[in-house]
């Protein structure tokens, strides 16, 4: 999440330099990368999941509230009128934030609204 004044991403799009050091073997074919990157994700996500599965459900709506209307602005200052964008989202498991009023906010607003399951 980016905040006033920041425009870098919070974290680069493979999180390649977030890997642990020593994961990688200097020697170890591309698909052996590939299968360590996507082992470090797969326990990275665990590792979230149960830290969001921790915080109480007052505490979840609150910070899905600060990220709708951190989206919302982004949104805003990127697309301006969201008419006749497709705009995509998901459908929110194992503690991740409802984005669903933002979504649904976008629909009315006349964007082309996907819900992933």
């Amino acid at each position: 999440m980016t905040g006033e004044g920041r425009t870098e991403l919070s974290s680069s799009p493979c999180m390649a330099e977030e890997v642990e050091k020593g994961l990688f073997d200097p020697l170890a074919s591309q698909e052996d990368e590939w299968r360590a990157i996507a082992r470090w994700r797969k326990l990275e996500r665990e590792r979230l999941r149960g830290e969001r599965m921790l915080l109480r459900q007052d505490k979840r709506a609150t910070i899905a509230e600060a990220l709708m209307a951190e989206l919302d602005a982004y949104l805003e200052s990127r697309l301006g009128d969201p008419a006749g964008r497709i705009i995509s989202g998901y459908w929110p498991i194992k503690g991740e934030p409802d984005l669903r009023p933002l979504l649904a906010a976008l629909d009315a607003e006349g964007a082309l609204v996907s819900l992933c399951l």
